[in-house]
């Protein structure tokens, strides 16, 4: 949808150009819930609060770890933000947030 309100001609856009952006936006969007939905199954929740307990401290232990800014990464990406709303918020270019979440990642699965 930004390419089409960026035009620098300001026409305005096509119906087809319209829908290109809406069937676009379908398939990232099935993309991303196909990735949310294995990880959500292996989400396990607490039956005792010890547990609950457990998962506190292994989260604080990765937030001391990985510092605020990239805390604030995976929190943004957590949650279910797109590459582009976070390198908005960040001011920063949208690979190098795809970047630093895949280094994270990496780096936490060593740590594992």
């Amino acid at each position: 949808m930004d390419y089409i309100l960026d035009s620098a001609s300001n026409a305005p856009p096509t119906e087809d150009e319209v829908n290109q952006v809406i069937a676009t936006s379908r398939r990232r969007e099935r993309h991303r819930g196909s990735r949310r939905v294995p990880l959500v199954e292996d989400i396990a929740t607490a039956a005792h609060p010890d547990g609950a307990l457990t998962a506190r401290r292994e989260l604080e232990a990765i937030r001391r770890k990985v510092g605020v800014r990239n805390w604030e990464l995976l929190t943004a990406v957590g949650i279910g933000s797109d590459y582009k709303e976070i390198s908005v918020a960040m001011s920063v270019l949208q690979g190098t947030v795809r970047v630093k979440v895949m280094r994270l990642r990496a780096s936490l699965a060593d740590a594992a």
